[in-house]
């Protein structure tokens, strides 16, 4: 397991809006004559989690901080307990940090994405 662990102060996602897809373990080979063929690439499936959050001003510097410090704007990987399964992955952020938008006076919504390592 990694050694930074996602901050408990944040809140659980939002009611509907947790996604859960697997990246496709296997790769196409296109032969130039007759049927293509598939290969695994991944040894097990690994998943691509998104989901938002509802943050008030203390939970929105919580966030910031592990963005920025914590794991180094995303560069290093860290546990992630799945708010259903109750089931901790290994995850870094995926291919963009949390996205912030301001809905209410002191209230965010954060857009996450993670991506299984």
């Amino acid at each position: 397991m990694a050694s930074i662990d996602w901050p408990l102060a944040l809140p659980l996602a939002e009611a509907g809006t947790l996604k859960e897809s697997y990246v496709p373990p296997y790769v196409d080979d296109q032969a130039q004559v007759g049927a293509s063929r598939r290969r695994k690439r991944f040894t097990r499936g690994l998943r691509k989690f998104s989901f938002d959050l509802a943050l008030d001003a203390d939970q929105r510097v919580t966030l910031e901080t592990f963005v920025e410090s914590t794991t180094d704007f995303g560069t290093k990987i860290f546990n992630w307990l799945h708010p259903t399964k109750g089931t901790i992955y290994e995850v870094k952020f995926g291919d963009a940090l949390p996205d912030v938008s301001h809905y209410a006076v002191g209230f965010w919504t954060v857009s996450i994405s993670l991506d299984e390592v």
